[in-house]
C-alpha cells in the first residue's frame, strides 16, 4: 500500500480538530482509502468490516502522539521560559488553547509556533507511519537523484529537515553554517527535481595530511535502502583524492544500529575504544565524557 502523505495529514487534522473521539479516520491498509467519521459532521458510509484490525488502522489523535500539552510545554520552555507557570496555569481549564495562542500571539511568537507545531507533528506522523508500515507514493529511484557541492544557500534548508530525518532527535547543532561557507568542495547535496533528499558534510583535515572526516550524513527516509548513502560516500571520497587523502574517519552514536552497519557495509572498520557495548568498542571522550561514540577509519 502507498499512500500520499498529504492525505495522511490531512485525516490527522480532521481526528485531531477536536477533542479525541469526536471525529475519526480509518485508513485502509489494502487500498490506501480513508474513510471518514464524524459524532458532528456528515460522516462517509463505514465498510462492514470497519472493526478489522487487520484490513483497517485508526489515524491517531494529536494527544496520542503526545502533541497536545507535551508540545505546548517544550516551546515554552524554549521561547518563553519566564511564562511556565502562567502556561501551566492556564492548561487546568477550559478552553487553554485560545488563551496560550493569544498569550504568544502578544509576545509576537505565533508565526513560530504554528512552524514549530507542524514541524513536530510531521516527525510524529511520519514515524507512526513507519512504524505501521505505511509507505508514500513516489518512492525515489537512485538514477532520478543529482548529486552537487554544496552553497552557502543550502545551510537553511538542511537545517530544517534534521528533526524530520532523525525521528525527532535533534541534531541541528551538528549542521553549522560554516561548513557550508568554507568547506563547500566537501559538502555534498543529493537532490530529486531540485528537492533535498540526501547530504554529507565532511572536511579534509588540517592535522592529519592523508586524513579527511566525514562529519554528518543525512538521507530523506523515504531514499533510504536505495544507494544514496553509498552514493554521498563516494562523491566525497573521490574529491578528497584529489587532494591526496587516503584516510576516512567517521563517528556514529552507538543507539544509532543502522549507521553502524552502514559504515560496516561500505568498508569502514571500527576504531578500539575506552570500553565496550553490547559488543561494540566505543569512546567516551569523543564528544563529551557522557556520550559513547562509535569511530570509524577506512583507508583507500
Amino acid at each position: 500500500m502507498a499512500i500520499s502523505f498529504n492525505d495522511i495529514e490531512l485525516a490527522f487534522s480532521f481526528v485531531s480538530m477536536d477533542q479525541k473521539y469526536l471525529h475519526t479516520a480509518y485508513l485502509c491498509k489494502e487500498t490506501g482509502k480513508i474513510f471518514y467519521s464524524s459524532e458532528m459532521a456528515d460522516s462517509d458510509e463505514l465498510p462492514e468490516d470497519i472493526d478489522d484490525p487487520d484490513k483497517y488502522i485508526t489515524v491517531p489523535h494529536k494527544n496520542d502522539l503526545e502533541l497536545g500539552k507535551s508540545l505546548v510545554i517544550e516551546f515554552t520552555s524554549e521561547y518563553l521560559p519566564g511564562e511556565l507557570d502562567r502556561v501551566y496555569s492556564i492548561f487546568r481549564s477550559r478552553g487553554a488553547y485560545s488563551r496560550y495562542k493569544d498569550l504568544i500571539d502578544k509576545r509576537g511568537l505565533l508565526d513560530k509556533w504554528y512552524k514549530f507545531e507542524d514541524e513536530r507533528q510531521k516527525v510524529a506522523l511520519k514515524k507512526w507511519c513507519r512504524e505501521n508500515r505505511i509507505e508514500f507514493e513516489g518512492r525515489i529511484n537512485i538514477s532520478s537523484v543529482s548529486i552537487r557541492n554544496s552553497k552557502s544557500s543550502d545551510y537553511k534548508n538542511i537545517l530544517s529537515v534534521v528533526l524530520d530525518w532523525w525521528n525527532g532527535r535533534d541534531l541541528r547543532g551538528n549542521v553549522q553554517r560554516i561548513f557550508f561557507d568554507h568547506f563547500g568542495d566537501t559538502v555534498f547535496v543529493a537532490e530529486k527535481n531540485d528537492e533535498l533528499v540526501g547530504f554529507l558534510i565532511g572536511f579534509l583535515s588540517q592535522s592529519n595530511p592523508d586524513e579527511a572526516f566525514i562529519h554528518l550524513v543525512g538521507v530523506r527516509p523515504d531514499a533510504r535502502k536505495i544507494g544514496l548513502g553509498n552514493l554521498l560516500f563516494e562523491h566525497f571520497i573521490n574529491a578528497c583524492a584529489k587532494h591526496g587523502r587516503t584516510v576516512f574517519s567517521s563517528c556514529t552514536s552507538i543507539e544509532n544500529k543502522d549507521s553502524i552497519e552502514f559504515h560496516k557495509r561500505i568498508g569502514f572498520s571500527i576504531v578500539p575504544g575506552d570500553d565496550v557495548i553490547e559488543g561494540i568498542p566505543v569512546s567516551y571522550s569523543y564528544i563529551d565524557n557522557n556520550h559513547p561514540m562509535v569511530l570509524f577509519r577506512r583507508e583507500q
